[in-house]
């Protein structure tokens, strides 16, 4: 999930918002009143920032009801991750013992 969501939002929205950065320092350079293209562009720039806020958004809002419905109504697989965990199963077929 972190490699896609890498390389998914933040090659192309970072790359993009600083190509859009440098296009307009280029054109306030160039063109003497650019302060209309600069809003102009500025407005293009939300083309990557909604999305992305967006995207945020719905994933902090997705994991918060996951974790709340894990705690709420744990599934059959959650209980037995958890008792994996207590009694501490290795892939559910032996028990790991230490010998002092």
């Amino acid at each position: 999930m972190e490699k896609q969501f890498f390389k998914k939002y933040f090659l192309d929205y970072w790359f993009g918002f600083f190509a859009w950065i440098v296009l307009a320092l280029l054109i306030f350079l160039l063109i003497p009143n650019a302060l209309l293209v600069l809003l102009v562009i500025a407005i293009w720039s939300f083309m990557w920032v909604i999305p992305y806020a967006d995207y945020v958004a719905k994933t902090a809002v997705e994991s918060y009801i996951e974790r709340i419905r894990k705690e709420t109504y744990p599934t059959t697989k959650d209980l037995n991750e958890d008792t994996d965990l207590i009694l501490e199963l290795d892939n559910g077929m032996k028990i790991r013992k230490n010998y002092y």
